[in-house]
């Protein structure tokens, strides 16, 4: 009982101190910039419109989860058999409509998306917003 007790001491201290040190690198070390690998898309995802263009409020219900997002950097592009990449299509600053298969990551306290080439449905044109 006594040794189990010391043990069990000792787990928890050992658990504070992992912590301690995971909060306080996580701390320290921020990621400077995040480029994904081959044909992958790093996506800032849109937050639902909760105003309409007449200025009326809309309840939180209303704001449907919009599954698009502006492109924020892209990877090299697919390798091919000859061992040479194809660019991938999309370019940063590009709005874009995904599939719904992606994967969430957070940077810096930041929530992004990264998604294959082929799971991007197209490229957007918003109204208001200039052509590049």
């Amino acid at each position: 009982s006594k040794l189990s007790k010391e043990r069990e001491e000792t787990l928890l201290s050992f658990r504070f101190l992992f912590f301690s040190f995971y909060k306080m690198a996580s701390n320290l070390f921020r990621i400077r910039k995040l480029v994904p690998t081959f044909d992958r898309v790093l996506v800032k995802k849109t937050t639902p419109v909760n105003r309409t263009v007449g200025g009326i409020l809309l309840p939180e219900q209303s704001a449907t989860k919009l599954n698009w997002g502006k492109v924020v950097e892209v990877g090299p592009g697919r390798r091919g058999l000859d061992g040479k990449y194809t660019p991938v299509l999309f370019k940063k600053g590009d709005n874009v409509m995904l599939a719904g298969w992606e994967q969430p990551v957070k940077v810096n306290d930041e929530e992004y998306t990264i998604v294959r080439e082929e799971d991007i449905l197209g490229i957007l044109e918003l109204e208001g917003e200039e052509k590049k």
